[in-house]
C-alpha cells in the first residue's frame, strides 16, 4: 500500500536533514522551478510508488537585513490506488541556499499542507515534521566521494554531470539505518542537481528512491500564496 511504501521510505529520510546536500547546490533566479519524476521501490511491497516533485523559488523577502527566499517543494505520489500530495514552503536566507550549507538549520518561517484539500499550517522545526519533503533540503555530504561522470537527458538537452556520493549510518545492530547517496551534479540544472538516487537499507528491508529532473520552468507561483 502507498502508506506502507511511504512510511518505509520517508521515515528513513527524516533523520537525514542535516547530512547531505540533497537537491540544492545552488540558487537560481526567483521564479525558477525544477520538475523531478520520483520512483520508490522497497522489498516486500506489492506496488511501486511513482510521482513528481517540484522545487521552486516563489518569492523573496529581506529579514533583519538578510535577503531570503521562499523555497517551495510540492510532492505528489501514488501507488495506483492511493495518492498523497504534500507541499512545504520555507523562508531561508539566500546565503544558506548554497552547496555545503545546512538550510534547515536557518529556516525563518515555514508552512505545510498535507493533502491537496488540506489546511495550510505553520510549523516549527522542519526537520521533525513527519513530512518527507524537507528532507531534500539538507546539508553537506558525509563520507563524500566521486563516481564516473554521467549524462542526464532533460527534454532535448543532455546535461553533463559530476557524480557525487556519500553514505550515512544511523543507530546500531538491528536498528541500524544505512543510506547511500548518488547525486548527478551540474550547474546547468536550476538548483544544481539533475538526478538523485538514495539506496536504503533499513529494518531488514532494502529499497531505492530515485528523482530525475525532467524539465525546468520560469514564473513559478506558490501553491500556498497566503502563507507568508
Amino acid at each position: 500500500m502507498l502508506r506502507s511504501t511511504l512510511a518505509a521510505a520517508f521515515c528513513v529520510l527524516a533523520p537525514l536533514s542535516a547530512s547531505a546536500d540533497g537537491l540544492l547546490y545552488q540558487l537560481p533566479k526567483d521564479g525558477t522551478a525544477a520538475h523531478f519524476d520520483i520512483s520508490v521501490a522497497f522489498e516486500g511491497l506489492d506496488r511501486p510508488t511513482t510521482g513528481t516533485l517540484v522545487m521552486s523559488s516563489v518569492g523573496a523577502e529581506t529579514i533583519d537585513g538578510k535577503m531570503c527566499r521562499w523555497i517551495e517543494l510540492h510532492m505528489s505520489v501514488t501507488d495506483g490506488k492511493r495518492s498523497q500530495d504534500k507541499v512545504a514552503k520555507l523562508l531561508i536566507p539566500e546565503a544558506e541556499l548554497q552547496a555545503g550549507k545546512s538550510p534547515l538549520d536557518h529556516v525563518v518561517r515555514a508552512w505545510r499542507r498535507e493533502q491537496a484539500d488540506g489546511e495550510t499550517v505553520a510549523f516549527g522545526d522542519p526537520k521533525h515534521t513527519g513530512t518527507p519533503i524537507p528532507a531534500f533540503l539538507t546539508g553537506p555530504l558525509k563520507e563524500p566521494g566521486k563516481g564516473d561522470d554521467q549524462t542526464v537527458e532533460v527534454g532535448d538537452r543532455e546535461l553533463k554531470c559530476t557524480t557525487l556520493t556519500g553514505r550515512e549510518t544511523y543507530g546500531e545492530g538491528d536498528s541500524a539505518l544505512v543510506t547511500q547517496f548518488t547525486v548527478a551534479r551540474t550547474d546547468d540544472a536550476p538548483f544544481g542537481v539533475a538526478k538523485l538516487e538514495l539506496q536504503i537499507d533499513a529494518f531488514g528491508k532494502k529499497g531505492t528512491i530515485d528523482l530525475v529532473l525532467v524539465k525546468t520552468s520560469t514564473n513559478a507561483k506558490s501553491l500556498l500564496p497566503d502563507a507568508k
